[in-house]
């Protein structure tokens, strides 16, 4: 008897690599075969998000819009209204392209504004995990996103690729003697 549930169990291992009880998993959407989510990347952008950096007014000239991005470490700035509503984000590549424009053309009589940059990135917002952000800002341009609230509507911060790494590499480690031996130990910062 138990040498045909052997066999049985191999001849069933050998036609399918699930059993009975891990097709009702599957179907319950738990995949054991599926190596679990890393807990770095589903923290949520609120944890690791910097503040929001000056944002430029949209009636702001092209010329003191490219001096201040120029200054600011990021390559890209939030863009807000008269009102405070947020209006997108400008790239210093899109202000360099813009001013290289407006000396080809000539078109000094009526120069483009920080708000006619500004240019809606996908959303970032502060429930999101980890994992979209990093996805998101490796296909965009500039260091960094703006993090909205859930609504999509109030400007509540700025995710960069160092924040995320940051967050990626909370684990430090330290080396502590212990016993006339070093040992490595993993701390959280």
């Amino acid at each position: 008897m138990m040498t045909a549930i052997v066999v049985a169990a191999l001849a069933s291992r050998g036609l399918t690599d699930s059993t009975i009880y891990s097709l009702k998993l599957r179907r319950r959407g738990i995949d054991l075969d599926k190596p679990p989510p890393d807990p770095r990347l589903t923290r949520r952008i609120a944890d690791v998000m910097e503040p929001v950096p000056g944002p430029l007014q949209a009636a702001l000239s092209l010329e003191d819009a490219s001096r201040l991005l120029a200054l600011s470490e990021h390559g890209a700035l939030p863009v807000l209204d008269d009102q405070g509503a947020y209006q997108g984000v400008v790239t210093a590549r899109a202000a360099a392209e813009a001013l290289a424009d407006t000396e080809q053309t000539g078109a000094a009589h009526h120069p483009p504004t920080a708000g006619a940059l500004a240019q809606m990135p996908t959303p970032l917002t502060t429930e999101m995990p980890l994992a979209d952000a990093l996805h998101i800002l490796t296909t965009t341009d500039g260091t960094g996103l703006p993090v909205l609230d859930d609504e999509r509507t109030v400007l509540t911060g700025w995710v960069t690729h160092q924040a995320v790494l940051r967050a990626l590499h909370a684990a430090s480690r330290v080396r502590r003697p212990s016993a006339g031996r070093n040992h490595l130990v993993s701390t959280t910062t």
